[in-house]
């Protein structure tokens, strides 16, 4: 057998060791859970939002996030030092985004403060209207809560947002990452 033709048993031997290396690396990839913020003891997370005229469009999208019955809740501050969500505004992004949300883990268990920047602009220089504020928000308070992109695009969720409100899959994906099984990661 040469290294240019290996027999049949080599490939057979070889095809078995890459899948005896992947499997263990997918499966880490599957059960890897994203970083949650600890509802043990905290029940509510503290939100600031920097003054703009789209402040009524976060407080709106805030509300929609409370009204599906989450384990936590989100609730106004009139501090950004001691504010868990910390919501800031830019003219606009260089990349085609309106929204983006740092979040800050304590070893990508637990989140322990989130900054949601949202743009006022497109990057097209377009402005934003309300609607189109809340969605947005709606969508990185998301990601500050935990969510991740999808694929599905019904899901506010979805990398290129088409909806204007939270699907029963967002409210089930966050009430997954935020079930009692939560604490036990």
């Amino acid at each position: 057998e040469s290294p240019v033709n290996p027999s049949a048993r080599t490939l057979r031997k070889l095809a078995s060791l890459a899948v005896l290396l992947t499997v263990p690396a997918l499966m880490g990839a599957i059960e890897e859970k994203p970083p949650i913020w600890n509802v043990v003891g905290k029940r509510s997370l503290r939100v600031w939002v920097q003054q703009s005229q789209h402040r009524d469009a976060v407080r709106r999208a805030v509300g929609e996030w409370n009204a599906q019955v989450l384990p936590l809740r989100l609730r106004f501050g009139p501090d950004s030092s001691d504010a868990d969500i910390r919501v800031y505004w830019i003219d606009k992004f260089e990349e085609p985004i309106s929204g983006r949300t740092t979040a800050l883990d304590e070893g990508g268990r637990y989140i322990v403060k989130a900054d949601v920047i949202l743009a006022m602009k497109h990057s097209d220089s377009r402005i934003l209207n309300s609607e189109e504020m809340r969605v947005i928000a709606l969508h990185e308070l998301g990601h500050a809560l935990g969510l991740e992109h999808v694929a599905d695009s019904t899901s506010v969720m979805a990398a290129r947002v088409r909806v204007r409100r939270i699907s029963s899959g967002d409210r089930k994906r966050a009430m997954q990452l935020y079930s009692a099984n939560a604490d036990k990661r």
